[in-house]
């Protein structure tokens, strides 16, 4: 299942509105939210959100969230790259290669270029 134009622009308007602050590993810490984090505050209903002892949203992905959208738990690549790995500093496996490629972490603003280049634009779908 695929996430509709209008989902992916509401994704990239609260990546882009400053809200949030990024970090990686997780969907949610006390410094802030990883781009797949932003996407559950966007699609779950506050009052279904699982969170920790603190009030962060728990797990490293949509699916540790029971309500997430199916198309948001089954979201794992933007462009052929993984999504956490363009979140989160260190490495990224593209289609189609064996090795990783080195790089520093997608801003959020990149992300929401990339996610607009595949699911609005539709660039290389």
């Amino acid at each position: 299942m695929r996430p509709t134009k209008k989902q992916i622009q509401k994704w990239v308007l609260a990546l882009r509105s400053g809200e949030y602050s990024q970090v990686g590993w997780r969907l949610q810490d006390d410094c802030g939210h990883c781009c797949l984090g932003v996407a559950c505050e966007v699609f779950i209903p506050k009052k279904l959100h699982i969170r920790n002892n603190a009030g962060y949203l728990i797990g490293g992905r949509p699916a540790a969230q029971d309500h997430a959208k199916p198309w948001l738990q089954g979201m794992q690549k933007i462009l052929g790259a993984v999504i956490p790995s363009l979140n989160d500093c260190g490495s990224v496996i593209l289609d189609g290669m064996n090795e990783c490629e080195k790089f520093e972490r997608f801003t959020f603003d990149e992300i929401a270029d990339l996610l607009e280049y595949e699911y609005i634009y539709e660039v290389l779908s």
